[in-house]
């Protein structure tokens, strides 16, 4: 059913009344309809348009132009090419009549199909109505695609300069650095909760565990944590340790993004592949889908990196309020403490967090 939950649902108990009506008067013998919904929710659009002797004439969203207040309402809209000011006939459903409807094909010319069906995906569930938004894809492909692009093309830098090919046996869990313990816990929980999604036909919250994982924790934490390993001359066992981790992660996430993304997926997939022959098949989408290990999941690792990146970015925005900049050295930061437990998690991640905001010490309330 096209048109939402809600109505799929009215129609459904309709169909039922009806049928059980039928069948009392022996008009049918087949049991009860419909025991499964497959339901679908409509793309909406805004809609705008100009009145010519007394008739609405609706014009398309690209050939108007619109002033929007910070929480995205329309102020203002005139139209491009005539400069005359124009209404809002709101949020509807796109459709022929009131010429609110997007092209698909211009629109996937224009920035690619993979963007577009992550950008409808993570938005909305399938059986959810969806207001479409060309925005919305740019940010889809600046944020996600771009970040994972720039994970992909940073990591395939230095390992060019190093010659890592993946021909070295891989590093042992327990001796890797922390922020390496660290992402790959991380991706182990991810593999696992994206899983249980897909199988619950739940994609929408798929896109955003992983849009989450690779902007916030793979580039925004790890990467940028990490950077100074890739740049050290000698290739010792840390540098492979750092290689083989940030390899894993973004193999393991083009396979876990492929049903969402296929084109972009299976091209980073072979881009790895090529050179490191890890896998024996020739596309993605026959690749296995990886599975959770559960032995390299630390729950309190990953509770003490929550709490450092919760902090970090608590005290960058006071230096922002404050308008002190990052390279200016503070004294201490003082932090309030509702438990021994708390005071030393914090205290295991102590020095990422004064290296990050640049303080000298850190000052425990209790």
């Amino acid at each position: 059913y096209v048109g939402g939950i809600e109505h799929a649902i009215l129609h459904l108990l309709y169909a039922r009344f009806y049928h059980k009506l039928l069948r009392d008067e022996g008009l049918v013998s087949s049991s009860e309809p419909f025991k499964s919904l497959l339901c679908q929710g409509m793309v909406l659009a805004e809609s705008f348009y100009t009145e010519s002797a007394g008739r609405k004439v609706w014009l398309s969203p690209r050939d108007v132009k619109v002033e929007r207040d910070a929480k995205g309402r329309a102020l203002t809209a005139i139209e491009i090419k005539t400069g005359l000011p124009v209404h809002s006939g709101g949020i509807t459903k796109m459709s022929k009549s009131k010429n609110n409807g997007i092209d698909p094909q211009t629109t996937i010319d224009k920035y690619g199909a993979d963007a577009t069906r992550w950008y409808m995906i993570s938005n909305a569930q399938p059986w959810d109505n969806l207001k479409f938004d060309e925005g919305g894809i740019q940010e889809v492909q600046r944020k996600f695609f771009g970040t994972l692009y720039n994970t992909y093309s940073f990591f395939a830098l230095y390992a060019n300069i190093d010659g890592f090919t993946y021909k070295e046996k891989d590093v042992a869990i327990g001796n890797r650095a922390e922020i390496d313990r660290w992402i790959l816990s991380e991706l182990n929980t991810l593999i696992s909760a994206v899983e249980g999604s897909y199988e619950e036909y739940e994609p929408t919250k798929v896109a955003r565990l992983i849009q989450d994982f690779v902007i916030d924790k793979l580039s925004n934490w790890h990467i940028r944590l990490s950077r100074r390993r890739f740049w050290k001359g000698e290739y010792n066992t840390e540098k492979i340790s750092a290689y083989q981790t940030l390899y894993e992660c973004i193999e393991k996430i083009a396979i876990l993004s492929a049903p969402i993304a296929p084109f972009f997926m299976d091209r980073l997939f072979q881009d790895l592949n090529t050179v490191t022959q890890k896998n024996s098949v020739s596309s993605i989408h026959l690749a296995v889908f990886p599975k959770s290990n559960k032995t390299k999941i630390d729950p309190q690792l990953e509770q003490r990196m929550q709490l450092a990146q919760n902090i970090t970015s608590l005290a960058l925005s006071l230096r922002k309020k404050e308008k002190l900049r990052v390279r200016q050295p503070l004294s201490k930061i003082m932090i309030p403490i509702l438990n021994s437990e708390m005071k030393a998690n914090i205290k295991a991640v102590e020095n990422i967090i004064l290296s990050e905001i640049n303080v000298k010490k850190i000052e425990y309330l209790t």
